[in-house]
């Protein structure tokens, strides 16, 4: 069994090459960051140059048994960018079904090309459908973003849009996409900078006692699947060998990492809760990641 981790974006919300960089007036200081990334063939080492465009954070799991066409494929986010970096990495790679798609959080940076996947949809040309696993409140901020990628009813123009299955996940649940085993773990994704009255917010301490129970299903007009999964997989563990968060000061916007086949991916983290540094703690010895890989913002 061979597990890689590709990543289809290294960047922030905005990407790299910026264009306020490019088109700064005469005199001022040039941001060579950007000045190479926009122009490889003048750097002096293009192959380097070419590692400053840098696209919206996300990766690809690809984990293979060594059969023929068994490579099973899962996408971590779909941001703005991500058609550009599949256009350049799923050739290189050999990549062209996508198993499942799962979602970190509800930002642009994150989501907002889900919509550029009608090109693996459209006509079944690579696939009949896309598979889609995200939190509740992830999947609100979809719907209420992009309601045509929930109800067909809401697509105007020609009505060409992608086909995706819906899934609600939830934290410290495991879930599968084609047998991969993935569970969902809490980090905190910098905070709230206004009052969070009648906002969407996921929980601010673990729901760990009782077990997990899955997110009821909300009320679809369309065809597709809807599932939600299992409860919290480790029965042996209580309470009381979880701490509890420290009051924050302000409120946290949680958002979603990933505990993968030999990998921990956590994007976006501004910190890590104590309550996911437990839950690590806790797995057994196999399920514990090899590596882990930390996207960081300021605290």
């Amino acid at each position: 069994m061979t597990t890689e981790l590709i990543f289809h974006g290294t960047g922030n919300s905005a990407c790299l090459p910026n264009i306020a960089c490019l088109v700064a007036p005469p005199g001022a200081p040039r941001c060579m960051t950007c000045y190479s990334g926009a122009n490889p063939g003048l750097s002096p080492n293009p192959h380097e140059a070419v590692k400053n465009r840098r696209r919206n954070t996300g990766a690809i799991l690809r984990v293979r048994d060594g059969r023929k066409d068994s490579a099973r494929v899962v996408v971590i986010d779909a941001g703005k960018s991500f058609v550009a970096a599949a256009l350049e990495w799923f050739p290189k790679y050999g990549l062209s079904r996508i198993d499942g798609i799962v979602l970190t959080h509800a930002h642009a940076d994150a989501m907002n090309g889900l919509d550029d996947l009608r090109c693996w949809t459209l006509q079944s040309v690579i696939q009949e459908s896309i598979d889609i696993y995200l939190s509740q409140r992830t999947f609100e901020e979809v719907q209420r973003t992009f309601p045509y990628l929930v109800n067909k009813g809401m697509a105007t123009g020609g009505g060409a849009v992608p086909e995706f299955q819906w899934h609600i996940i939830q934290e410290y649940n495991d879930f599968e996409i084609c047998g991969v085993l993935i569970t969902p773990v809490l980090v905190q994704h910098g905070r709230y900078f206004g009052p969070v009255t009648d906002m969407i917010s996921p929980p601010l301490s673990p729901p760990l006692s009782p077990p997990l129970t899955a997110v009821s299903t909300p009320t679809l007009s369309r065809n597709g699947s809807f599932q939600t999964f299992g409860s919290f997989p480790f029965p042996h563990l209580s309470q009381a060998q979880f701490t509890s968060p420290a009051k924050p000061l302000a409120t946290p916007y949680l958002a979603f990492g990933f505990l993968l086949p030999k990998f921990l991916y956590l994007s976006d983290v501004s910190e890590i809760p104590s309550y996911t540094f437990d839950f690590l703690a806790c797995l057994p010895e196999w399920r514990k990641p090899q590596v882990a890989v930390i996207d960081c913002l300021r605290p």
